[in-house]
C-alpha cells in the first residue's frame, strides 16, 4: 500500500495539471498512432490559445497537415509558425519540414531566391539526384560554411536516407557546436536511422545530446532500444527523458513494466502519468489495477 498510495496520488495530481500540456502531450499520442486528423484538432486548440506549447503545436499540426497529403495547409502553417516565433528552436524544424515538402512535391526552387553563393549551389545540387552532388554536399557539412548552410546541407543528406549515415557521423564527430551535432540527430530521426541513434546515445557525454538523441528515437518508435539506454542510465533527468520518448514512440507496455519495476517513487510517478494519458488496452489494465 505504501508504494500504491503515492502512485495514486500521482493520476490524482495529473487531474489538477496544466490542462495544455495534457491536450498537447495527447495530440503527440495521436500522431504516433497515425490519427492524424484526431491530432490536429488538439493541436487546433493549442494554437488558438496561444499556449506555451503554441510553436511546437504548429509544427506538429503541419507535419500532420503533411502525413494526410495536405501539402498546402502544412506550408501554410510553417509560414506562420516562422512568422509568429521566429526565434523558436521550432522555426528551424519548420524550415526544415517546409524545404522536405517541396522536396518531395518536385518543386524546383530557384537558386536565385537564395542570398547566398553556396547556398544557391546548395539547391542545385540537392535537386540533381547525382551521387557525386551528395558527396558534394558532404563536404559542405564537413566544411567551414556559414551555420545555416552547413545545417541545411546536413539536412539535405538526411533526406537522402541512410547512405549519407556515414557521412553524418563523420560530421558529429568532428563538429563542436551543439546547435550542429542537434540538426545531425535530427537528420538520422529524418532518415529512420535508429541504430546510430542508439550508438550516439550510448556514447555521448554531453547530456544535453544524450537527451536530443533519446528524443528522437522515441519519435522513430525505437522502444526496444530505449528500454535497453534506460537499463543502464543512472541520470535522474535522462531516466525521465525515456520515459517521455517511450510515451511519444506508444510504449505502453514498456512504461508499464517501468512504472512496475522501478524503485524510485519520483520515476514510478511520472511513468504513471503518462500512461494515465494513452489510449491502450497495457495502459487501461494498469491504471485499473492501481484502483483495486
Amino acid at each position: 500500500m505504501k508504494i500504491v498510495l503515492p502512485l495514486l496520488m500521482a493520476g490524482a495530481l495529473l487531474m489538477g495539471a496544466d490542462a495544455d500540456e495534457k491536450n498537447y502531450q495527447a495530440a503527440l499520442s495521436l500522431i504516433d498512432g497515425k490519427e492524424y486528423q484526431e491530432a490536429m484538432v488538439k493541436l487546433g486548440a493549442e494554437i488558438q490559445s496561444m499556449s506555451s506549447r503554441a510553436d511546437a503545436a504548429m509544427y506538429w499540426s503541419a507535419y500532420a497537415a503533411n502525413k494526410l497529403g495536405d501539402r498546402t495547409a502544412a506550408l501554410k502553417q510553417l509560414a506562420a509558425l516562422q512568422a509568429k516565433f521566429s526565434t523558436s528552436k521550432w522555426a528551424n524544424d519548420a524550415r526544415a519540414l517546409q524545404l522536405e515538402i517541396n522536396q518531395a512535391s518536385g518543386k524546383k526552387i530557384s537558386p536565385e531566391e537564395q542570398s547566398d553563393e553556396e547556398l544557391k549551389a546548395l539547391f542545385v545540387l540537392g535537386q540533381s539526384g547525382d551521387p557525386k552532388a551528395q558527396e558534394l554536399i558532404g563536404k559542405i557539412a564537413k566544411g567551414n560554411s556559414s551555420p545555416e548552410l552547413q545545417k541545411l546541407a546536413i539536412h539535405n543528406l538526411g533526406i537522402g536516407g541512410k547512405r549519407n549515415g556515414a557521412i553524418l557521423e563523420d560530421v558529429y564527430k568532428s563538429a563542436s557546436e551543439l546547435s550542429v551535432k542537434k540538426e545531425i540527430l535530427h537528420s538520422f530521426m529524418i532518415m529512420g536511422d535508429k541504430e546510430r541513434l542508439l550508438g550516439l546515445a550510448k556514447a555521448e557525454k554531453n547530456e544535453d545530446l544524450k537527451s536530443t538523441s533519446i528524443h528522437w528515437l522515441g519519435v522513430s518508435g525505437g522502444r526496444e532500444m530505449l528500454v535497453q539506454l534506460y537499463s543502464s542510465e543512472a541520470s535522474l533527468k535522462l531516466k525521465k527523458d525515456i520515459i517521455h520518448g517511450l510515451f511519444i514512440g506508444g510504449g505502453a507496455k514498456e512504461l508499464v513494466q517501468i512504472a512496475r519495476s522501478e524503485k524510485d517513487i519520483q520515476i514510478k510517478k511520472e511513468a504513471v502519468r503518462y500512461l494515465s494519458m494513452m489510449n491502450s488496452k497495457e495502459s487501461a489494465d494498469f491504471m485499473a489495477e492501481l484502483l483495486k
